[in-house]
């Protein structure tokens, strides 16, 4: 009988993520996936725009990017000739920036080599802000690749219209990360664009970077960390479950937190 219960206990530690997640407390699996397909559904429908933006840039550039700026939440929308160039630039105040080669860009580097949609890494953008690429590929009338129309999306602001209406509920909260440790959404902003592995706030609790480490390197997972009370100085044991979210091949690390 010892033995079986030994057998069963093995078999539960190596069990996927699947079954970790029905051993948490079921609301909180629940709220979890909530707040997944809430981002998941912002950044569907960023890209549903750009699909039905594309065949219509030819002919319209400035009216195809001033179409994409109503109501979605991004700061600037482009088009790019096939050298990584932009073309066409919206809103009327970044069309200084018509000219430049963003080749470099990871969201250009990616779309260039694979013709595909593509949603880039996080990086600083020469508007000056932190943020990510989303792109559609164009092709011109021979089907040959002419180039993509894009937009850059703030992630706070993209996060923020996904998870603000669920933050706090039952004493949860969300937060996000890129697989860099970069902090792209918190209930706590004045932590937004922090790198968790890097950051003198972070340095003190080393069970936070232990967790982020782990959370970079899994897709989904649970854990614990003690780190500051969302909104105030006191230091509290936490508990964490996490998922991952993202468009084209690129991944966000989507973490539910509760004190203990």
């Amino acid at each position: 009988m010892r033995n079986i219960v030994c057998a069963a206990a093995f078999l539960l530690l190596q069990a996927p993520f699947a079954q970790a997640a029905e051993s948490a407390p079921s609301t909180d699996a629940a709220a979890l996936k909530e707040a997944r397909q809430a981002v998941t559904a912002v950044l569907s429908r960023i890209d549903s725009a750009l699909a039905q933006a594309a065949p219509k840039t030819a002919a319209d550039p400035a009216g195809t990017l001033e179409g994409l700026r109503q109501g979605l939440p991004v700061a600037t929308c482009a088009v790019m000739d096939r050298q990584g160039k932009l073309t066409a630039v919206a809103p009327k105040e970044n069309e200084r920036f018509v000219g430049t080669d963003i080749s470099k860009q990871d969201h250009a580097v990616k779309l260039l080599k694979s013709h595909k949609p593509v949603m880039g890494e996080v990086f600083t953008a020469v508007e000056g802000f932190v943020g990510v690429g989303i792109y559609r590929p164009l092709f011109s009338g021979k089907k040959e690749f002419a180039g993509g129309v894009g937009v850059l999306v703030k992630p706070e602001d993209l996060l923020a219209a996904a998870l603000d209406p669920l933050q706090g509920k039952d004493g949860r909260y969300f937060w996000v990360m890129d697989t860099s440790g970069r902090v792209l959404y918190d209930a706590d902003k004045p932590e937004i664009g922090k790198m968790i592995f890097s950051d003198p706030l972070y340095s003190p609790y080393p069970e936070l970077l232990a967790l982020g480490k782990r959370i970079a390197a899994r897709a989904q997972g649970r854990g614990e960390y003690k780190f500051s009370q969302t909104g105030g100085k006191e230091v509290v044991a936490k508990s964490a479950l996490w998922d991952t979210v993202g468009l084209h091949g690129a991944r966000w690390r989507l973490v539910l937190a509760r004190p203990k």
